[in-house]
């Protein structure tokens, strides 16, 4: 690939190796990598991505759908949710994304909602800044590389069981 097609995301949410499982399910849509790491002092995590065949919005999505964004604090790791951006457009998005996200905080139906129990989102979106620090090669993919000890780890900090509750089906009859 020309480096022209290629495009970095960057995601802060707690502990990254936690985000890694959700950008590795899209790598047949063109993400290329999914690297943990830190961005100056902030944990995060840092997706390349053929822009040409998957947008940042569609990698934000996956982003949303790997943490809490109701929560300034990720399952007992301190820290924010952050979206970093690289410049105004992706600001546009992160913020329309967001707003979006915001507005099903609100919305109630007979069948679901509110999302997050109608608590408001706390994802924060800064300007790119800091140096990337890549996690040593035990932490990437470590989900794989140990899963026993992430699965325990995951149900201990109560992701397994958050995210079953907020990601559950909606069921019409």
């Amino acid at each position: 690939l020309a480096d022209d097609e290629l495009a970095v995301a960057y995601f802060s949410a707690g502990d990254p190796r936690f985000l890694q499982p959700k950008f590795d399910e899209i790598f047949y849509m063109g993400v290329k990598a999914a690297e943990v790491g830190s961005l100056g002092s902030e944990p995060a995590i840092r997706i390349t991505y053929n822009a040409k065949k998957v947008s940042f919005k569609r990698v934000l999505g996956n982003f949303w759908r790997s943490c809490d964004p109701t929560s300034v604090a990720q399952f007992g790791d301190p820290g924010p949710t952050i979206i970093w951006v690289a410049g105004e457009d992706e600001r546009k998005v992160a913020e329309e994304s967001r707003r979006r996200l915001q507005l099903s905080t609100q919305y109630s139906s007979p069948t679901f909602g509110p999302s997050f129990k109608g608590r408001p989102i706390q994802t924060e979106i800064r300007a790119l800044e800091g140096e990337w620090t890549p996690a040593p090669d035990a932490d990437q993919s470590w989900y794989q590389k140990d899963e026993k000890a992430y699965e325990k780890l995951r149900k201990k900090t109560g992701r397994t069981k958050w995210f079953e509750e907020a990601f559950k089906p909606v069921t019409v009859t």
